[in-house]
């Protein structure tokens, strides 16, 4: 009898599961999922790189025989798509609902910041796969991950222009700043750690407030506005 037909496993393609990958206790069901899939490969990528991960590496993580993973998966290229897409998705949808907000532009753009990180550290695996392994991507592929990472980097241009205008930060050069806030923001997922002195709710507050003292105007109003 396969693995498929036991009553130990079943297969969900809609709930939310586990990414455990440890065994599970005798005659325990485990209802592996998508998501899980894609948490358990976004782990293993992590750890061993795109190249370096083989497709027996993945069974191992989710405990699914070779066979059952395809059941999830067409390759390891559109697992390691799906990883970005899931992360990309998720985060930009939160961060839609500040920009839409009405807030001023400073504490706007202080809750996008602190959002950002506190959401990297959530999903650190997946952010670490599309920091890291973007360039194991088709150009195609590329390509639309970018568009999809600049949706972002707009709301933050938009945001910053916003301040600006208003008198909430003072004039500089609106995508070099947005350069500069991206570049230190996505490098957390190469030195974070949970270990760390650090929470992630004071990460989040500090590395705002270093980007809106980098925009501030001398009286400060960009910090508080």
């Amino acid at each position: 009898m396969s693995e498929e037909a036991t009553n130990i496993t079943t297969f969900d393609e809609s709930g939310l599961g586990s990414g455990s990958a440890t065994k599970q206790p005798e005659g325990t069901v485990r209802r592996w999922t998508r998501d899980a899939i894609v948490q358990d490969a976004a782990k293993v990528f992590r750890e061993k790189g795109y190249h370096g991960t083989s497709i027996q590496d993945i069974v191992d993580a989710t405990g699914l025989q070779r066979g059952g993973i395809y059941y999830y998966i067409k390759s390891k290229d559109n697992l390691l798509i799906d990883i970005m897409d899931q992360a990309l998705a998720a985060f930009i949808e939160a961060q839609e609902t500040i920009f839409n907000s009405d807030l001023e532009p400073g504490e706007k753009l202080r809750q996008l910041l602190e959002q950002h990180i506190l959401m990297e550290i959530e999903n650190l695996d997946g952010f670490s796969c599309c920091q890291t392994e973007l360039r194991c991507l088709s150009p195609e592929e590329r390509q639309r991950q970018a568009q999809q990472r600049g949706i972002y980097e707009g709301m933050l241009k938009q945001v910053i222009q916003d301040g600006i205008e208003r008198g909430a930060f003072k004039h500089v050069n609106v995508k070099a700043a947005v350069l500069a806030i991206m570049g230190m923001f996505n490098w957390l997922v190469n030195w974070y750690s949970a270990d760390g002195p650090l929470g992630a709710d004071e990460l989040s507050k500090i590395f705002a407030t270093f980007a809106l003292d980098m925009l501030a105007t001398t009286t400060g109003e960009g910090r508080h506005s």
